[in-house]
């Protein structure tokens, strides 16, 4: 009976230790490799930029360089700047170079100057394109920024010097002066309408056709008139020129003068 007992003890610790064994398929560990990042990272500029014009003072900006990750090279590239209805050196200051973006770095700059001016004027861009990459793609269709220089200067009023004039018959040749306050990079046109007691091509000429033209950067126009002499007497007649709505400008509250001619009597 012992020699019983003891085989079966035997054989259930035979049966534990085969059972708490697994096969070494189940004790190995599967690696997974994952490949390693070796490509480029891509570059971008900023697509646009919008700046106030300043009035008085320089203005330092700037558009950003941006990566696609983080750089494990030294990443150079160069940039161009092409004026587009801008004028450099008049209304920004930059010039053509190279960029370098040190490693583990995502973003970089490209500076510039916006420079004041008091001109009227419209809106102004120029262009600044990226390329020739080391260590970095260009991504596509982020290698243009268009910098756009907004103008805030104040509308010019243009209008007479003087509300009345005095002339004579024998004045001939005689000229009426419109005055813009402020400079304006845009043309102005002034146009006109003449009314009064006196008769056209009768007792004075109009010389100059409507609208008075006032050029870029100027300041001043005329209005030219040959008054005739004729012999009827008679009293004062007056040639009244009345401003319209202009061009490029507002009017002043001496938007109308009245040339008064002295007759014979």
């Amino acid at each position: 009976m012992k020699l019983i007992k003891s085989n079966l003890a035997i054989a259930l610790a035979a049966a534990v230790a085969l059972n708490g064994c697994g096969s070494g398929e189940d004790e190995e560990t599967t690696a997974i490799n994952i490949p390693e990042d070796t490509a480029p990272p891509s570059i971008s500029i900023e697509q646009a930029k919008l700046l106030n014009e300043p009035a008085d003072a320089l203005l330092e900006s700037s558009v950003r360089l941006s990566l696609s990750k983080a750089a494990k090279e030294e990443v150079t590239l160069s940039y161009e700047v092409t004026a587009l209805t801008a004028t450099a050196g008049v209304d920004f200051e930059i010039s053509a170079g190279d960029i370098t973006i040190p490693i583990g770095s995502l973003s970089s700059t490209i500076s510039f100057n916006v420079l004041p001016d008091s001109f009227d004027e419209e809106d102004e861009t120029f262009l600044i394109s990226i390329s020739d990459p080391k260590n970095a793609t260009l991504k596509t269709g982020f290698t243009e920024s268009i910098v756009t220089i907004r103008d805030t200067d104040p509308t010019p009023s243009a209008g007479f010097t003087t509300d009345v004039a005095s002339v004579t018959e024998d004045t001939g040749l005689f000229s009426v002066e419109l005055k813009v306050d402020t400079a304006s990079g845009k043309e102005i046109q002034l146009p006109f309408m003449l009314s009064g007691l006196a008769t056209e091509s009768q007792d004075y000429n109009v010389l100059t056709e409507s609208p008075v033209i006032v050029a870029s950067g100027q300041t001043s126009g005329l209005i030219k008139f040959e008054i005739l002499k004729d012999s009827v007497p008679e009293g004062g007649e007056s040639i009244v020129i009345e401003l319209l709505e202009p061009s490029n400008a507002v009017l002043s509250d001496e938007n109308k003068l009245t040339v008064i001619v002295n007759g014979d009597l």
